[in-house]
């Protein structure tokens, strides 16, 4: 696969070998699990209870070091040389960052266009780090490519369209040469060599990175699709069954968990993206209302480029962040519909017990309708709950106290920058 072939060019597979402490640097495989864990009491006298749910969250990472071979000198030698390879590219695409904070320092006049650059060059850096650290897990394997039939047509065409994408975004450059003047190589014998390899490279992994989000994500939404078009097609399933409330439960929740399992490593990548992006909107916009300047420099329209890159990636995310509010109010609003109530909640009018067997009768009837009801209950907490999340440092995107708490950050961020 085209996919795969990409992934271990960037220097992000993994090994399935026993890796020393020392060489594993998210450099072993990993396999990603929605499942609770269980837990073993060795001490436990019974074998009946020597097996639990865990007591933490089951969304977890399960540890394989005992699956996996030993690792030989040939081996070492290999896993070395790539770690030594990913540390290169990671190295390479730092060095633009920390020439920009060097450069901040030294330039008064070009100092906030600088901060804007940083911010956005920071971006590349992260995420790869992010997409050494996602690689590293069978997450994208699990929950993607043997969930969907067409997972090979479409790593294929998110690999096609990232080389072509990454590498047409440079190519205009090569006229306007003079929007590169913030570059750390400008004027240097090996500027254009060092300039597009870095930059192809730094541009490849977001675009990659935000491949694989919509093609999780959207794998997502589409289990759930099927689960609503289950629910309105007759004889998928059957409603005139007791159980059926605690079977679309376990289908609900077992979504659910999944979803929750990729937001886990998503929102590393996500959320500080999310922050640090709109640092850098709310940062250049801000500077140039406050200054009233209405002309663009050159590195200005370098900055802009990125910005409305970064604008669009956010406009999917919260797409994406829509999509699933509106498929789960669409169950929600189901079990909360007049039918769905009247055939699970509705209690049977019963007559007064005459006998015996008619009040056992009664009360097996009283009890079969208050385990619905709960169940009800459940369905009905489950659907109305918020299913997807991405938090940073305790800020949660889904009431906008994210943007808020950083549109307060930029502005104390610019006003220091004054006193500087």
């Amino acid at each position: 696969m085209l996919f795969r072939n990409l992934i271990k060019i960037l220097g992000l597979t993994p090994w399935e070998i026993k890796i020393p402490w020392y060489l594993d640097f998210f450099i072993m495989k990993r396999k990603a699990s929605s499942g609770a864990t269980i837990l073993i009491k060795k001490h436990s006298p019974s074998t009946l209870s020597s097996y639990s749910p865990a007591r933490v969250n089951n969304i977890y990472v399960e540890d394989v070091h005992l699956d996996y071979k030993s690792c030989t000198f040939r081996d070492f030698t290999k896993i070395l040389f790539y770690n030594l390879y990913y540390l290169i590219i990671f190295t390479s695409l730092c060095i633009q960052p920390v020439n920009l904070i060097i450069e901040a320092s030294k330039n008064e006049d070009l100092r906030i266009d600088y901060v804007n650059l940083f911010i956005l060059y920071s971006l590349l850096p992260i995420n790869y780090l992010w997409s050494k650290y996602y690689f590293s897990t069978s997450h994208f394997e699990d929950f993607f490519l043997v969930t969907n039939w067409k997972c090979t047509d479409y790593c294929n065409k998110l690999c096609i369209f990232s080389i072509f994408a990454s590498f047409g975004s440079i190519i205009p450059y090569v006229i306007y040469t003079n929007q590169l003047s913030h570059y750390w190589s400008y004027n240097t014998e090996y500027f254009w060599v060092s300039f597009i390899i870095i930059e192809f490279i730094g541009r490849l992994i977001i675009l990659v990175n935000t491949g694989v989000f919509l093609l999780v994500f959207k794998n997502h939404l589409n289990t759930i699709s099927r689960v609503i078009k289950d629910i309105e097609t007759p004889g998928k399933y059957d409603f005139h069954s007791t159980n059926i409330i605690s079977s679309l439960i376990v289908d609900i929740a077992t979504i659910k968990s999944e979803l929750e399992c990729s937001i886990n490593y998503f929102t590393y990548i996500i959320s500080p993206t999310t922050a640090i992006g709109t640092a850098g909107v709310i940062l250049f916009c801000h500077h140039k209302f406050v200054n009233k300047i209405l002309y663009f420099t050159s590195i200005d329209y370098y900055i802009i480029v990125g910005l409305i890159y970064y604008i669009l990636t956010q406009f999917i995310f919260f797409k994406i962040l829509m999509s699933y509010s509106y498929k789960r109010s669409i169950i929600n609003r189901y079990i909360n519909s007049k039918n769905f109530i009247t055939q699970y909640i509705e209690r049977t009018n019963l007559k007064k017990p005459t006998s015996k067997t008619h009040q056992d009768k009664n009360l097996i009837i009283l009890e079969e309708e208050s385990a619905t009801t709960l169940d009800w209950l459940i369905l009905d907490k489950l659907t109305k709950e918020n299913w997807i999340d991405f938090v940073i440092l305790g800020i949660s995107t889904r009431d906008g106290s994210l943007i808020k708490k950083v549109l307060t950050f930029s502005t104390l961020f610019y006003t220091l920058l004054k006193f500087f």
